[in-house]
């Protein structure tokens, strides 16, 4: 038994249908395409000797009349627009449907408390395998950003290591006048981005604070390698 609502269905799609211009033109040119096989069919049998050669001219030339009726019919240009905005439509569904998480905000304070997590060792092996994926060319470190002011400058420096999840931006400055206002000479942030989609990920505020375990890390990696046995 059909309910109601499923008839209501049917008889809507129903109205869009023989409301819409394509089922009539889908027929129309149909019946060309298939006068023009057939006038073809009669052309043969006339040039076989079974008559009808005549009759075949006339039955391609109407059903090629019905065809060219059709062609200036449709809205060839528009068709392919309405293509592309379909195309455009479900692009943008798919797109909009895909997961953008905002990045992550870590301040000062949450860097360090998780710097004092990661035993001192763990932080030179980190870095050094760093060092050595500079030395291999496995890294791209563009040259350094410079923007200098009469008070102070601020360096922007930004790198990957190749096959990595992330790349990294540092912004990094110094005003040595902040003193006076109570404020320290250095500050900056580091942003993180996933290195296959240019997605931001994370926000680091650490004031410099990251840049300046990095020096240190560094430097204890240089006496590793380089200090004298003994002195």
């Amino acid at each position: 038994m059909i309910h109601l609502p499923s008839i209501q269905k049917i008889k809507g799609r129903l109205g869009q249908v023989l409301n819409s211009p394509t089922p009539w033109l889908v027929l129309i040119g149909g019946m060309g395409i298939g006068l023009v096989g057939e006038g073809l069919s009669k052309i043969i049998d006339g040039l076989l000797g079974n008559g009808g050669l005549g009759n075949g001219f006339w039955t391609i030339a109407i059903g090629i009349v019905l065809i060219l009726m059709i062609i200036c019919t449709m809205d060839i240009p528009q068709m392919m627009l309405g293509s592309q905005e379909k195309k455009y439509e479900e692009e943008t569904a798919v797109s909009s449907s895909t997961p953008n998480p905002s990045p992550k905000i870590i301040n000062k304070a949450q860097i360090e408390t998780i710097l004092q997590q990661i035993p001192p060792q763990n932080l030179l092996q980190l870095i050094e395998w760093g060092f050595k994926q500079y030395s291999l060319g496995n890294s791209v470190v563009p040259p350094v950003g410079e923007l200098l002011m009469d008070n102070g400058e601020v360096h922007i420096k930004y790198g990957l290591i190749k096959g990595n999840d992330h790349y990294v931006i540092k912004i990094a400055s110094g005003f040595f006048d902040n003193p006076k206002l109570g404020l320290p000479t250095s500050n900056g942030m580091m942003l993180a981005f996933n290195q296959k989609t240019g997605q931001p990920t994370a926000v680091l505020l650490d004031e410099g604070l990251l840049t300046d375990v990095r020096t240190a890390v560094a430097g204890a990696i240089a006496a590793k390698h380089l200090a004298p046995t003994s002195i």
